[in-house]
């Protein structure tokens, strides 16, 4: 495990280009083929990441095992989103985490509800 260097919702434009780890609940996942984005929730917001089959398959065939409300610890960097991915929904929505390591560090059972 590493030490989280930020929280998900308080991860701004400054952070472009560095590398950081953040922790937390998987608030929503979609899986587009060769790429899965995760909507990561911790106290303070939400963070995309973005696991790429393309750039590391390990880390991808990791990600297609989680799932909803799993507790995740993932490192990358912070890249802009193109103009037409911008989500106005979430704090960090000009923003994503390319990610280069992740962990899963606790499974959960499929809710009831969601």
């Amino acid at each position: 495990m590493k030490k989280r260097t930020e929280y998900c919702g308080l991860i701004t434009e400054a952070y472009i280009g560095q590398e950081i780890t953040i922790k937390g609940w998987i608030n929503r996942r979609r899986d587009l083929g060769g790429l899965i984005f995760i909507h990561l929730r911790d106290r303070e917001g939400i963070m995309q990441v973005v696991f790429n089959q393309e750039k590391n398959a390990e880390l991808f065939a990791l990600a297609e095992s989680m799932r909803h409300e799993y507790i995740i610890e993932v490192t990358g960097k912070v890249v802009l989103r193109e103009e037409d991915q911008v989500n106005p929904n979430i704090g960090t929505g000009t923003i994503e985490l390319e990610v280069t390591e992740a962990a899963i560090l606790a499974k959960a059972k499929t809710p009831p509800f969601t």
